[in-house]
């Protein structure tokens, strides 16, 4: 999910496709970034990110922020400043343990991309339903 979530989010920054899910894991497998059963380490996304003239900056929801999840204004901030985010679920009841991109937002929630689930992604989400499943989330910029 990592590796087509980034490259979702590469596609929507740099307006191209230079990078695939296979490219992104040949990447990830080179910086010995592949953790199983987990798949890429999210601590070495920041890495990752730079082959592809990206920024990735993590957020940990569970340290940096009071309530220990995503915080509705840190999401709306982060899209409004047209970056990407890959929210990273952990052992959710709705997306299990996942990375998902966020498109965009509106009045009435969410619009995901849910690699692995065409419903998820064609659903607009209340933060309401998401919130307590986002503990870390990264923000992706151009360079």
């Amino acid at each position: 999910c990592s590796a087509v979530a980034f490259t979702m989010a590469n596609l929507y920054l740099n307006h191209n496709n230079n990078i695939d899910p296979v490219i992104f894991m040949e990447v990830a497998k080179a910086l010995d970034a592949i953790a199983f059963p987990e798949g890429v380490m999210v601590m070495k996304m920041s890495e990752i990110a730079d082959i592809f003239d990206l920024n990735a900056e993590g957020v940990d929801c569970t340290v940096d922020k009071k309530t220990g999840f995503v915080e509705h204004e840190d999401l709306i901030s982060v899209i409004d400043d047209k970056e990407a985010v890959l929210l990273i679920a952990v052992s959710s009841d709705v997306f299990g343990s996942h990375m998902l991109l966020v498109r965009d937002y509106s009045d009435d929630g969410y619009y995901i991309n849910d690699p692995a689930n065409p419903e998820h992604s064609a659903t607009v989400w209340p933060f309401e339903d998401i919130e307590k499943d986002i503990r870390y989330y990264w923000k992706v910029t151009k360079k």
